[in-house]
């Protein structure tokens, strides 16, 4: 039997310039902005991996539990290759049991106590709590002298922006800071950037392929033109209308819609009633004139609603998405309770998306007698941006515009507008 030490050579995964710049800063804090598809998740598994390979405590971090799961597919990848180290499945950790060291998936919903830690790697931290870090992991690093690198793309002016300056201020010697956008990765096809200009509008591609700080504020479409995107648009009696619905007592809303083959979106329709049950509102909705000849509900593939509307109503004993249902019973009733599918932020942003794309493309239209729906997108609003403002950067909720908003975005995310319905761990309902 060999009585010598066997020398275990690791080999990590080839980076490039930039993931290179940050790997080796000696900096002790390491805040990254940078672009989609940038590298982020190699740079901070390949981070991950070294801290545990010589003895080191690593928590990676990420804001829900999707997201941490493409983060231990990145761990487990690197992980395979090392045949001494232990992958455990249960715990989300890789474990070294020569030295003790490992690292660990973690998401924001979790309890963040524990042993103390060399390195804590917060991934997508603009989208994570301030307190998440503040209260439960800085206190963790204190011991060893931990580090921490806080790596996204930017999400406005909030903490992860703060931590930022920081990093760009000398007077804060242990931090450091960089943003880099996406065309910084070598291995992109710059083709791929070019097509995210046809799908994003301006901002939404400064933010998330250029790494900009993009402040919300004002007009919530300020690219809405009536002279682009109001237009007489056809019926067209061989397409599927959606409709999208945000149910109310006080106010009920829907919004009616067709896809066209090139993809583009043609609001038909559009119903606001007041103080009315939702069946009297759907009755209503079924009675409008759209559909040549037959029934409305005989035209309608798929409704997408809130998901607020499946709770039962005490009074009735029903909901009313049962409701809904019952009245429109060939029709497939969606919703989605994906925490990004509800949030009013990241609706906007794709209907922005669709009015105008960044290399100057529309692909939403009004019909000119959908006047709630035009009077929604020249007036929604964003509040007023106050430096330090714990308000979150969404759109006004006034009463009498969000409604429609509310309906339109429900049934662009349920017919599969913004992408297939079900990705990324989102949860849907069919009924």
């Amino acid at each position: 039997m060999s009585t010598h030490t066997e020398k275990r050579v690791m080999r990590m995964p080839l980076l490039h310039a930039g993931q290179v710049e940050v790997h080796t800063s000696p900096a002790r804090f390491k805040v990254l902005a940078c672009g989609a598809q940038w590298g982020k998740s190699m740079l901070a598994s390949a981070e991950a991996i070294a801290c545990a390979a010589i003895g080191g405590h690593c928590w990676w971090i990420f804001p829900d539990h999707p997201l941490a799961t493409i983060g231990w597919t990145y761990l487990t990848g690197l992980a395979k290759q090392i045949p001494w180290c232990e992958i455990r499945e249960g715990e989300r950790m890789i474990r070294f049991p020569g030295n003790g060291g490992f690292a660990q998936i973690k998401s924001t919903g979790q309890l963040l106590r524990g042993r103390p830690l060399d390195l804590a790697i917060f991934d997508e931290a603009a989208y994570t709590p301030e307190d998440s870090w503040e209260r439960e992991v800085a206190p963790r690093l204190s011991t060893r002298k931990g580090k921490a690198l806080f790596i996204s793309t930017p999400c406005g002016y909030n903490w992860f922006h703060k931590l930022y300056e920081m990093g760009q201020d000398p007077a804060f010697s242990d931090w450091a800071s960089w943003k880099f956008p996406t065309a910084s990765n070598p291995f992109i096809d710059s083709n791929e950037i070019e097509a995210a200009k046809a799908r994003l509008s301006w901002d939404s591609f400064r933010q998330e392929y250029l790494a900009d700080f993009v402040v919300r504020s004002g007009a919530v479409f300020p690219m809405f033109s009536r002279a682009l995107h109001v237009r007489e648009v056809e019926i067209d009696h061989n397409l599927p209308i959606f409709v999208g619905i945000d149910f109310g007592f006080r106010t009920f809303a829907a919004v009616l819609f067709q896809i066209t083959s090139a993809g583009e979106v043609h609001v038909i329709g559009e119903m606001e009633c007041n103080e009315q049950t939702t069946e009297a509102a759907i009755r209503r909705l079924t009675a409008l004139p759209y559909g040549n000849g037959k029934p409305l509900a005989a035209r309608i593939e798929t409704i997408g609603c809130d998901p607020a509307g499946d709770s039962r109503n005490l009074q009735t004993g029903r909901s009313d998405v049962q409701v809904l249902r019952g009245l429109i019973p060939s029709a497939r009733v969606m919703f989605s309770t994906s925490a990004e599918h509800r949030s009013p932020e990241w609706g906007a942003a794709r209907i922005r998306d669709m009015l105008l794309s960044a290399d100057g493309k529309t692909r939403l239209y009004v019909a000119p007698h959908c006047r709630g729906t035009i009077r929604m997108m020249e007036s929604m609003v964003y509040p007023e941006h106050r430096e330090g403002s714990a308000e979150k950067p969404e759109p006004v909720k006034d009463g009498v515009n969000d409604h429609l908003f509310d309906a339109l975005r429900y049934g662009l995310v349920n017919a599969g507008v913004f992408g297939r319905v079900g990705a990324r761990g989102m949860q849907v309902a069919w009924l």
